[in-house]
Formats: C-alpha cells, structure tokens, sequence
C-alpha cells in the first residue's frame, strides 16, 4: 500500500519487496522519489537514476577552485599564496 505523506509517497518495507520491481518501474517512469519506511520510519528513498551516463558529481561542476599545482612543490604553493594573500601563509626561513 503506498501512502501520500506531503509530497512523497512512502511504503513499507514488506509491502515494497512484494511490488519491488513495479515500484522501482514506476519512479523511473514519473520520476517521483518513493520513501521505504520501516516500523512507520524512513529506512531509504528511490529516486530515480537521471539521464543514463549521468553522474551525481556533475552537480559539482564549476564549484571548485584550483589554488595550486598538485605537482608542483611545496614553495610553489607557499609563494603563489603569499602573493595572492598576504599573511595567509608564509614560507620558513
């Protein structure tokens, strides 16, 4: 029995490994997450797989910034942050 709780509809566990493959059909079909509960509580969420050759770490895309070389060596890093910060890191005498 699948239940409407706000948006997401839930089901229990025992009822989901009756209907497991119609289930996980029907998300990949709407696209709509579907809460497994267990005992009344959240034990996962389906949700369904996107694009194929879609990958979750695309959403990482451009929120990265590169501050060094990984190769280079450790002065290199030290002077090229000196300059682009003053008193953030300086490097040993």
């Amino acid at each position: 029995m699948v239940t409407q709780s706000g948006q997401m509809q839930s089901i229990a566990v025992t009822a989901f490994k009756s209907q497991c493959l119609a289930l996980l059909e029907d998300v990949a079909r709407t696209g709509e997450p579907l809460m497994v509960t267990k005992r009344g509580k959240p034990l996962a969420r389906i949700t369904a797989s996107g694009a194929q050759g879609d990958y979750p770490q695309k959403s990482l895309a451009g929120t990265v910034t590169v501050l060094g070389d990984i190769g280079g060596s450790i002065d290199d890093v030290r002077e090229s942050s000196a300059s682009d910060s003053p008193g953030r890191c300086r490097a040993r005498s």
